[in-house]
């Protein structure tokens, strides 16, 4: 005969009990699950409903810093996130070329792209290093993969340089003309930071130029220990030493369409009222359609080094041909522009929705005849 418990109503409340604590420890792992796994934005604030007509703008990929977006002031809403949790929420995402490992030998794509949320998601693949430098990183494997180009180049979706400075118009103040060629007493300057050039030999082209007559002070990793003149937040800082200087070299890596970086542009911008001398693009257009007039020597505008020189020589003993390399200072001048993507361009985007194709053949388009080699500078 079974015996009727002593105390049933305390097994039952211990049963009780640990239900309770089950599902109050259920209820906590899924409540940690997911909010460890919601999607954020601005490092801190969840992604929510209450933030209205926003669109979810996601970097995918690390840049060189921090990612340079700025919403405010745009026309619409916008929030950013790096966070990879958000990919579904997504309107927008980027992805630097630079930060996208390199294909696997088949030519098929790495985990670093994931497969699009939806047909209404964008995919926008920034570049702003010149074909001579990423052929094998813009694999065909890219091909079909995004909508969005965002490069230095014409012909992208966004055109768009970290590098270029911004123009501004200038009042004639009636002041007179001021002689930047005071206090000039050196040649020639540069700093190279990669020892490595495409379509040329561009050290060689430097110190070649150097060899009739003129001096040459190279700087950085490719010449002497860089004194204390650095860009930093992308503006040249203790530079001041090198107002001396009459001419900046502002030799580019490699010879590809619209590559101009800030071996030109900070010099331009700056006071050190230094004339550059160029050597890059793929055509001395590329250089005249974006600077002031007479703003700059282009190597190729001479048959031979030897030629260069002695004009350089002439420009250099002459304080008036000096001068007129400066006079467009008198009409406008190019500042430094913050280092922001254009971010407002991508918001109006994500907010439009217009219909934006993925690229068939990026990899044709940013490869194909984008690049040449020196006519002028025979050193391979």
């Amino acid at each position: 005969m079974l015996k009727t418990p002593r105390f049933p109503m305390l097994r039952e409340r211990r049963v009780a009990i640990l239900a309770a604590a089950l599902v109050f420890t259920i209820f906590f792992i899924v409540h940690v699950y997911f909010s460890e796994n919601r999607c954020k934005y601005s490092n801190s604030n969840s992604l929510s409903p209450d933030i209205q007509d926003s669109k979810l703008i996601l970097a995918y990929t690390n840049w060189y810093r921090e990612w340079p977006l700025d919403f405010s002031g745009c026309e619409y809403n916008c929030v950013f996130t790096s966070d990879k949790r958000c990919l579904n929420n997504a309107a927008v995402v980027l992805f630097l070329q630079q930060g996208i490992r390199s294909v696997t030998e088949s030519g098929q794509v790495r985990d670093d792209i994931p497969v699009a949320a939806s047909i209404h998601q964008y995919r926008a693949l920034l570049n702003f290093e010149s074909p001579g430098f990423t052929l094998n990183r813009m694999h065909s494997a890219l091909d079909g993969l995004f909508n969005i180009t965002l490069t230095y180049r014409r012909g992208s979706t966004i055109q768009y340089s970290i590098y270029q400075g911004i123009r501004r118009e200038v009042k004639n103040s009636g002041q007179p003309a001021i002689n930047y060629y005071a206090g000039k007493t050196k040649d020639m300057v540069a700093y190279v930071s990669n020892c490595q050039s495409v379509g040329y030999d561009r050290l060689a082209a430097m110190k070649d130029l150097s060899a009739y007559g003129l001096s040459l002070d190279l700087f950085g990793a490719c010449g002497k220990p860089a004194n204390k003149c650095h860009i930093s937040a992308g503006k040249l800082e203790n530079c001041e030493d090198d107002v001396v200087y009459k001419f900046y070299l502002s030799y580019e890596n490699s010879l590809c369409e619209d590559y101009i970086t800030e071996k030109f542009w900070k010099v331009l911008t700056s006071n050190l009222y230094m004339i550059p001398v160029v050597m890059g693009g793929k055509s001395i257009d590329d250089y005249t359609k974006v600077a002031p007039p007479n703003s700059f020597i282009h190597v190729e505008n001479f048959t031979s080094n030897l030629e260069l020189a002695q004009y350089l020589k002439a420009v250099s003993a002459d304080a008036a041909m000096f001068n007129s390399y400066h006079r467009w200072r008198e009409m406008y001048k190019y500042e430094d522009q913050e280092e922001s993507l254009p971010s407002c361009e991508l918001c109006r985007i994500a907010h439009e929705k217009p219909n934006l194709p993925a690229v068939a053949n990026i990899s044709v388009w940013w490869n194909e005849n984008a690049c040449r080699r020196s006519e002028t500078q025979t050193y391979y």
